[in-house]
């Protein structure tokens, strides 16, 4: 029996993809299904830039880009985060405008084991919100679990956070109004109110 390795076809795949502009993750093999995972482009350095561009925000350099949705809509969202913290950066057709709601020291300083996961920061719309979280590295999956108990996937967790787009929103006087639902690399499932 053959075994092909895929290794170098990957890192020839993100050589080339970085020398486009883009940002590439690949993680090891995982051993329960033998794949190895792909983490393909949410980078944005102009972004970065453009959306700290007039903030006063400790060590600029340090921000990256992290999850992203709706980014070629005339208004999309992109997460930026530290290793101590996160904040919204609003796009506008595709270009970062400012931070929303500003950010929080040491956010990724208050997880743990019972509650890998934290909202932080939501934009609420009449018919649906978009919500933003952070989670510890072995957060696999997120969910929003609504009112009504239906699951809304979030986007893929990027870098230790994510965003849901709902067709619910977050009623700030009911810290209840939704929950999340995390499931673990290691297939722990762990649920709790948005707000903790």
């Amino acid at each position: 029996m053959t075994k092909t390795k895929i290794v170098l076809p990957l890192l020839i795949a993100a050589a080339v993809t970085l020398a486009a502009g883009t940002a590439v993750a690949v993680t090891a093999p995982s051993a329960a299904t033998g794949t190895v995972n792909a983490t393909v482009p949410v980078q944005s350095d102009d972004q970065v830039t453009q959306c700290l561009t007039g903030q006063d925000v400790p060590n600029p350099g340090e921000w990256r880009a992290a999850a992203k949705i709706d980014a070629d809509a005339p208004t999309g969202f992109l997460v930026i985060r530290t290793d101590k913290t996160a904040a919204v950066c609003v796009l506008e057709n595709g270009k970062g405008t400012g931070l929303m709601g500003g950010y929080s020291k040491d956010l990724y300083g208050k997880l743990t084991p019972e509650r890998p996961f934290s909202w932080f920061n939501a934009m609420n719309y009449e018919d649906h919100s978009v919500q933003f979280g952070i989670t510890t590295p072995d957060v696999a999956t997120v969910s929003l679990i609504g009112p009504d108990g239906s699951a809304t996937p979030a986007v893929q967790p990027t870098d230790g956070t994510f965003i849901v787009k709902t067709p619910f929103a977050e009623n700030s006087n009911d810290p209840s109004t939704n929950k999340v639902r995390v499931t673990l690399r290691d297939g722990k499932v762990i649920e709790g109110p948005f707000r903790g």
